[in-house]
């Protein structure tokens, strides 16, 4: 149901870094914008229950690392805004010409704003291996976001796997937390650190405090005595049958092969845009070999190829909280000039210095997507892995397939339902890929994506029939 009050200039969909600060930019030229986000309190992964935990659970702030305090100011400048929020809102379809559909907590409603800015930031990437669905396995940032929203500590030995900074930052906040860290192993090279020493005079440029922290917490690491193996592979879980919980994780390593006992395992292997909404809408994408996933392809301002689309933040591609807020702001600045709030020259007056931080940000993102790629075990998983948790689809299902002379990803879909359950291919689309490619060497732009179709989240009967359409 829709009415005079669901219309608005710009509806920002996402609630992180990116579309907080686009609107707090937005209000400031008389833009009448709308937040829809379907966590119960804005902020996304990054400030997730910021507020709650600065006021209730002060000493669970060391979870925000150093970025609490400009989440809080992030924070604070929305509400002084008077920007209307409508948390716990599952998006479920969105249109290009500006119509939202969304279930909301007092039923479905239907909006539409004359431009949409598409903030819904990224995911971890999926880490498919051996024993990866039993109990006792998850990712590590779904353990940090456990500690953001509820201070919650693991009990028993927690192994950590995989690459990118976030393993070490949660690592390092778990045994800050009491927690019984037993390893980290790093599927990241010595090879991978001396391929990143160009990239390093920009990184420390661009963020030498994140990097200053960064190696704090290894140094925190290694006075707590927790082990680091690096280089390693072949990573798998056991645990007793086929489904039960985890035991022991297995890797092969520069020393050789080596095991250790974990009662919590926690996988990661970097982030990746969530590219679900701009999929759906039809903008056209673009294949980032160096973060080693898909992106909306975009102009300076954070323009798609459809006229009423803007994308910002962390969906644009990975680049850190900093350089998200500057891009919401940015995407905020152009969508303020379109409307005639703005005049072209102020516009770009405002945002050269948020150009400057987004520019001092990749500096370091690069530099850190160098020397922790994602382990190649996870792009192309043993045959009795499973990629699709949803319809239990195996990698040597997709093998098999590829030999009988499947064309590509969508077909392997309708095959085998790959990507068609509760997660709508939301954990698999990307692993899907990653084997078809590894498979027959053909390149991502050639494999291409799993085709997106509304709903994008689950959602009821009763609120399907209770929508305009």
């Amino acid at each position: 149901m829709s009415g005079p009050s669901d219309s608005f200039d710009l509806i920002i969909i996402g609630g992180g870094p990116a579309g907080l600060a686009a609107a707090v930019e937005s209000a400031r030229h008389g833009v009448r914008s709308l937040i829809l986000d379907n966590h119960p309190e804005p902020g996304g992964s990054v400030f997730r229950d910021l507020v709650a935990a600065a006021r209730h659970r002060p000493g669970d702030l060391a979870c925000f690392s150093a970025y609490a305090e400009a989440g809080l100011e992030l924070l604070a400048a929305v509400k002084r805004a008077g920007t209307t929020i409508l948390s716990g809102s599952s998006v479920w379809s969105v249109e290009p010409d500006g119509s939202v559909h969304a279930s909301t907590p007092a039923g479905p409603r239907t909006m539409h704003a004359s431009r949409l800015l598409i903030a819904a930031g990224a995911q971890e990437r999926p880490c498919p291996i051996p024993g990866w669905t039993r109990p006792g396995v998850m990712t590590a940032g779904a353990a940090q976001l456990l500690m953001k929203q509820s201070g919650l500590v693991p009990t028993g030995r927690v192994v950590l796997a995989g690459s990118g900074p976030l393993l070490t930052m949660v690592a390092a906040q778990l045994a800050g937390f009491g927690a019984d860290v037993a390893a980290v192993l790093d599927t990241s090279t010595i090879g991978d650190a001396l391929a990143g020493l160009p990239r390093l005079p920009a990184a420390v440029s661009g963020g030498p405090d994140l990097l200053s922290y960064g190696l704090r917490l290894v140094h925190r690491l290694r006075r707590a005595h927790i082990p680091i193996h690096r280089g390693v592979k072949n990573l798998r879980i056991l645990g007793k049958g086929d489904d039960g919980p985890a035991e022991t994780i297995f890797w092969d390593g520069p020393g050789g092969r080596g095991s250790i006992a974990a009662d919590l395992v926690l996988l990661h292997a970097g982030l990746i845009p969530d590219t679900r909404i701009t999929r759906l809408l039809g903008c056209a994408q673009e294949w980032s070999a160096e973060q080693w996933s898909w992106r909306p392809r975009l102009d300076g301002w954070g323009n798609s190829s459809i006229e009423t689309v803007a994308v910002a933040g962390d969906g644009t591609g990975i680049a850190g909280w900093r350089a998200a807020i500057a891009a919401g702001r940015m995407a905020a600045l152009d969508t303020a000039c379109r409307l005639h709030r703005l005049s072209v020259a102020e516009r770009d007056r405002l945002a050269r210095p948020l150009q400057r931080t987004r520019r001092r940000a990749m500096g370091l993102r690069r530099f850190l997507d160098r020397i922790a790629p994602p382990g190649a075990g996870f792009l192309a998983p043993p045959d009795e892995t499973i990629l699709c948790r949803c319809e239990g689809v195996t990698a040597g299902t997709v093998r098999n397939l590829l030999r009988d002379g499947c064309a590509g990803v969508n077909q392997i879909k309708a095959f085998t339902r790959c990507g068609m359950g509760s997660c709508q291919g939301r954990f698999c689309s990307a692993s899907l890929a990653n084997l078809v490619v590894a498979e027959t060497g053909r390149t991502m732009e050639d494999v291409g994506e799993m085709t997106v179709r509304p709903p994008l989240e689950p959602m009821s009967l009763e609120v399907l029939a209770n929508s305009e359409e």
